[in-house]
């Protein structure tokens, strides 16, 4: 009999798109799964699509619990899952009908990490395309010199597009943070994960959303953005590594940056808390490859907030 796959799905207020998400899980060429809706304290309609869902199926479990966030919605999907093996989606997105079924030809491995194409929500055009190259990772040695890259980590940075298994997911949560939980939340897998398989699959479907969450302006973010260096400074083995760390400390940067960029205000003092920090003293300018990087370095390093803050404003 085929092993059980749990799908997590958290949902708050998604009732435009949830029914198509849940089409995607319904037609999965993979038999044997379990789908747990984790209700995150949805206003709208989201409610009622998830017990119709519910109802048709046996298979389908809806749970309810109080506003926490995506990530604290995960928790609780975790806490119910029943199957040998994780995989998450988000309420709007949608899978193709074989994804579960490609990540399930290595299941032996302790991590699958599969693409993700992005679709325009409102028009369905394609976006843009992440597809990875195949590859077996024995061990997570040096996993930061494959994951540290602007082609492969945005992929590392979210908890979708990946099988895991839930001996090891047990281990570890998601954290009550606005911004870069499941990059942390990947990360700490990481540290458990034995052996990973990397696959050229994409069949993970991400609808981009006017107004998500990932555009809005984020209360503290800087302290948050640190949690994720602060774990992989711990946790890695930095001297073998520093060049990765620079990858995501100064990924880390421009984030904050661009959350600063509502006000020169806030951008200023954004601009002051980077240039004052220490680490960003170990920064060179030879350690950047693209030109738009290698810029933002150059103003920050030769202190012109305001030039800087109209370069974000002009590529906002």
């Amino acid at each position: 009999m085929k092993k059980l796959v749990s799908v997590i799905i958290p949902v708050f207020n998604k009732e435009k798109y949830l029914a198509k998400c849940l089409e995607s899980v319904e037609k999965q060429s993979y038999s044997n799964i379990e789908v747990i809706i984790v209700d995150d304290g949805s206003t709208d309609l989201s409610i009622e699509i998830a017990k119709a869902f519910e109802k048709k199926h046996e298979n389908f479990r809806l749970i309810f619990g109080k506003h926490s966030g995506p990530g604290g919605a995960r928790n609780i999907g975790l806490s119910k899952a029943k199957g040998e093996y994780v995989t998450f989606l988000d309420a709007d997105d949608e899978l193709k009908s074989d994804y579960i079924s490609q990540l399930m030809k290595f299941e032996d491995f302790d991590l699958v990490v599969s693409g993700l194409e992005m679709i325009d929500a409102k028009n369905k055009r394609k976006i843009s395309c992440i597809s990875l190259t195949d590859k077996t990772i024995k061990s997570t040695v040096g996993i930061l010199d494959l994951i540290c890259n602007s082609e492969v980590y945005p992929i590392f940075a979210v908890s979708c597009t990946k099988l895991y298994k839930l001996n090891i997911i047990k281990n570890i949560s998601f954290r009550n943070i606005s911004i870069g939980e499941d990059s942390l939340f990947v990360m700490e897998y990481l540290k458990f994960a034995k052996n990973i398989k990397i696959i050229s699959y994409v069949g993970y479907l991400n609808n981009i959303l006017p107004n998500t969450l990932s555009r809005k302006y984020i209360k503290n973010i800087w302290p948050q953005l640190r949690l994720l260096l602060n774990f992989v400074e711990k946790n890695f083995d930095m001297k073998e590594n520093m060049e990765n760390w620079k990858y995501l400390y100064f990924r880390a940067i421009k984030i904050y940056l661009r959350n600063e960029n509502l006000s020169y205000k806030n951008f200023r003092y954004a601009f002051q808390a980077i240039t004052q920090d220490s680490n960003f003293l170990n920064l060179r300018y030879s350690d950047f490859y693209s030109i738009k990087d290698k810029l933002i370095f150059k103003l920050l390093t030769k202190k012109r907030p305001l030039l800087l803050f109209l370069l974000y404003k002009v590529h906002r």
